[in-house]
């Protein structure tokens, strides 16, 4: 056989492969990265604002301003989190203010407009509830079904912690389970790891399910930091906590993103008022890429989607 024809072969696999390597880069080039995030607008209240990205380290503002106001609580819109269900339909949970015992919710079909927001009394039936704050929502695919992870101060329980807060607020993690945002399950503690917890949120790697949450401590100094647990159930109960993920500063409002093969960790870094970033492959262990990123502003806890570039 000629050397040609013998070679013909590889070459055609070369191309093949050349081709199919183009092919996801093109792909790669075509995914944009949205954060979904409270927007601060002067002394005026949060709106909804949109950041973007095409490699989860540089954001830049979206020239799309959503179309979504809030009519809730105080009117403002705290700590947004978003999921994009099997039917394309993008869901948000929002705070509505500090002194609420609920939540509000709208959904939409682009990210840019929202339906009207409607109220959801996640602890309205529980005695001496209070200070509902930083929903997040866990979206499990197999089931079809969402899962509200907030943090709640209940009057009377946790006594043993009041003090380290000054208004004596007993945060834990909370969770709310709905297949429809219209029928839940009764809000159960899915975590209690000895302090005060806010910003908890929920992903899922292989058979655990991992709860990062920032210890909210502020007496007889702040401890704000970063830590997470595991559970076999998304729903709980969560283990022990970790060493802070992150290095001697404090930290808080963490939100999770997935990117290529990646876990991002967006946070921020309230003494030098600066965002801060952690990636890792495993949910576990985490190096800072914080000096690599930049951002318009200090955005606190949001949510990272990803979209078609031409969508947006």
């Amino acid at each position: 056989m000629p050397i040609l024809d013998r070679l013909y072969p590889i070459g055609l696999l070369l191309t093949l492969a050349l081709t199919t390597f183009g092919l996801k880069a093109h792909a790669q080039q075509d995914s944009t990265y949205v954060f979904v995030y409270a927007k601060q607008m002067g002394g005026q209240k949060a709106s909804l604002g949109l950041c973007t990205s095409t490699d989860g380290y540089r954001w830049a503002e979206s020239k799309i301003q959503p179309q979504f106001v809030s009519t809730l609580g105080d009117s403002a819109v705290h700590d947004p989190s978003v999921v994009r269900d099997s039917a394309g339909i993008y869901h948000m949970v929002y705070g509505i203010g500090p002194l609420a015992k609920g939540i509000g919710y709208t959904t939409s079909r682009d990210l840019k407009v929202w339906s009207a927001p409607t109220y959801i009394g996640i602890m309205d039936t529980v005695a001496g509830a209070q200070a509902v704050t930083t929903p997040d929502l866990y979206y499990d695919r197999a089931r079809r079904r969402f899962q509200i992870v907030f943090s709640a101060s209940v009057f009377g329980r946790y006594v043993e912690t009041e003090n380290l807060t000054p208004v004596g607020a007993n945060y834990r993690a909370y969770s709310a389970v709905t297949p429809d945002f219209k029928s839940f399950r009764p809000a159960n503690v899915i975590s209690d790891l000895g302090f005060p917890l806010i910003d908890g949120t929920i992903m899922k790697l292989g058979k655990y399910f991992y709860l990062f949450g920032v210890n909210a401590a502020t007496l007889p100094s702040s401890d704000y930091n970063i830590t997470l647990s595991t559970s076999v159930f998304p729903t709980g109960p969560y283990g022990q906590a970790s060493d802070p993920i992150h290095g001697a500063y404090q930290a808080k409002s963490p939100t999770l993103a997935r990117i290529g093969k990646e876990w991002f960790i967006y946070l921020e870094r309230p003494l030098t008022k600066q965002m801060g970033m952690l990636k890792s492959t495993d949910l576990q262990n985490w190096a800072d890429f914080s000096s690599q990123i930049t951002f318009p502003a200090v955005l606190g806890q949001g949510s990272v989607v990803r979209v078609a570039t031409n969508a947006l």
